[in-house]
């Protein structure tokens, strides 16, 4: 199998085993999703009554922990990486959840004149683990009234938070960072409420011409990640956002055909109407086969591509059908890291792979304990 790197078989596959407590106890919490990310992708596992998890069939390599978005805000370690040998189990692998405490906060939206902001929902957001990044997660049905206010009553841990306040198509407005203590406590803050501003932009191909039906997205980069929010472009290839808060935002761009584009935009108050127009590439593809050692066709192999030093175990996936066909849609032109993994056989990769080559099959081996 020239040019190909036998990695792990079936027979030699790991697993990490814990619970979920919460700080201060053994108490276990039940219900949580733990992913482990790592050489192949993703795996889940969801505690039990007892806070039991397990996360099986892994193979070697190493994994990053963490938990669904729900509980991601309580992890006492937010990234926490294991390393795992061909076979390996890791037991007493826990993960430790802060406690929770009630609070209170009193939240008063006003504009720029002073003029009560009513209707704008509210978002929590708290910096991990006391840097200066932090998540936001919005508070079902709560909204300021008429009076421009809203009192909110929260279990969580402590540490840094911010408050931020929407309505979508019109503006945003974020309170100051403060702090919540280790016990039950209220908080006063206030909201500067500003005039969004819009973004619009036209989407092209390489020869100029507009395309219909491609998929905008907008999304907060960095600090505390605010509104996202997603458009299509019309027949002209125009797209149009209202309402953005100021700041940098990644604009991304995807339709089927085209290899997908991103930039980043650096939105200000002035002037309130900004442009970022996109030029999309047709896609490329690699496309291929995966048999075994005899010919026959693997259905179900997982093929995944990813760009060398792209910082992400992933940039596509596919599986392969019932006569062991895959191909990788949508690519940009380069060179590519190609793995192929399917239970009870060794996993293979090769390197250099081009985007638009003919043909890049496989052979896979059974694998051997």
């Amino acid at each position: 199998m020239c040019g190909f790197h036998s990695l792990a078989s079936a027979q030699s596959l790991g697993a990490i085993e814990g619970r979920v407590i919460e700080e201060g106890t053994s108490k276990g919490i039940e219900g949580v999703q733990i992913r482990a990310k790592g050489p192949e992708g993703l795996y889940k596992s969801v505690s039990d009554d007892q806070g039991n998890y397990a996360i099986r069939k892994l193979p070697e390599g190493i994994y990053r922990l963490s938990v669904d978005g729900e509980h991601a805000m309580r992890l006492k370690e937010m990234f926490r990486q294991e390393s795992i040998e061909a076979g390996q189990v890791l037991k007493d692998v826990n993960i430790v959840l802060a406690a929770k405490h009630a609070y209170t906060i009193e939240v008063s939206v006003n504009d720029a004149t002073g003029k009560p902001v009513e209707e704008a929902e509210l978002r929590i957001g708290q910096y991990i683990l006391q840097v200066n990044v932090c998540m936001f997660r919005p508070l079902t049905g709560v909204a300021t009234d008429s009076k421009g206010h809203c009192s909110l009553k929260l279990r969580e841990r402590s540490g840094k938070y911010v408050v931020l306040a929407v309505k979508k198509r019109v503006g945003e407005g974020r309170s100051e960072p403060f702090v919540l203590g280790e016990k039950d406590e209220s908080q006063a803050v206030e909201i500067k409420f500003y005039k969004g501003i819009s973004l619009k932009g036209r989407v092209s191909d390489s020869k100029g011409n507009a395309i219909e039906g491609a998929r905008v997205s907008i999304a907060t980069p960095v600090d505390c990640f605010s509104s996202s929010d997603m458009t299509k472009t019309d027949k002209d290839g125009k797209y149009e956002f209202i309402g953005l808060g100021k700041g940098d935002k990644i604009v991304t761009v995807s339709r089927d055909g085209y290899a997908r584009s991103k930039k980043k935009v650096a939105l200000s108050e002035s002037p309130s109407l900004q442009e970022a127009n996109f030029s999309l590439t047709k896609g490329l593809t690699i496309c291929g086969k995966v048999s075994d050692d005899e010919g026959n066709p693997i259905h179900n192999a997982r093929v995944s591509v990813s760009s060398p030093g792209d910082g992400r175990s992933m940039s596509s996936r596919v599986k392969t059908d019932q006569n062991g066909e895959y191909c990788l849609e949508d690519l940009r032109a380069g060179k590519y890291k190609v793995r192929v993994f399917k239970e009870g056989y060794d996993q293979v990769e090769r390197d250099n792979v081009k985007a638009g080559a003919l043909e890049i099959n496989f052979t896979l081996t059974t694998g051997t304990p």
